[in-house]
């Protein structure tokens, strides 16, 4: 498992956008990765990650490709915005946080309010209390 950002060095987490989780390092800047090096691809959630992921141009390219190889990519809470920006949910249903519903829609997703979704290998979830069943789902698409 590699953690990839849009810098290098480290990210600050958050849980709940506002509330410190800790300081990671990261692996490699998206800009550099491939995405025949991964497996699969779990794209974070929150209302800051999504936007500033969604404004730079590799990150969007890199979950692109991503979607178009068919490999497994997992978004949960605001993450789905990203999937919107990579123009990836056109006719597959997925869930998200409620705020976004309609962004999904309107990007030609069909939105269900569930704890999870999976469609031909995109996998979301709406919130934190649904990681549980995220999580199981992405194991299973992924082994």
């Amino acid at each position: 498992m590699e953690l990839l950002s849009l810098e290098a060095g480290e990210i600050d987490a958050r849980n709940h956008d506002l509330e410190p989780a800790g300081s990671f390092p990261v692996d490699r800047v998206v800009g550099d990765a491939r995405v025949n090096e991964f497996d699969g691809l779990v794209v974070p959630g929150g209302t800051v990650n999504a936007d500033k992921l969604r404004l730079d141009g590799s990150a969007v390219a890199f979950v692109r490709d991503f979607v178009r190889s068919g490999k497994p990519v997992a978004a949960i809470c605001h993450g789905p915005q990203l999937l919107i920006s990579a123009n990836a949910l056109r006719g597959r249903t997925l869930t998200c946080w409620p705020s976004i519903a309609i962004d999904v829609t309107n990007a030609g997703g069909l939105y269900v309010d569930r704890p999870v979704a999976e469609d031909r290998g995109i996998i979301t979830a709406r919130k934190i209390d649904d990681v549980g069943p995220f999580v199981e789902t992405i194991l299973r698409l992924a082994c």
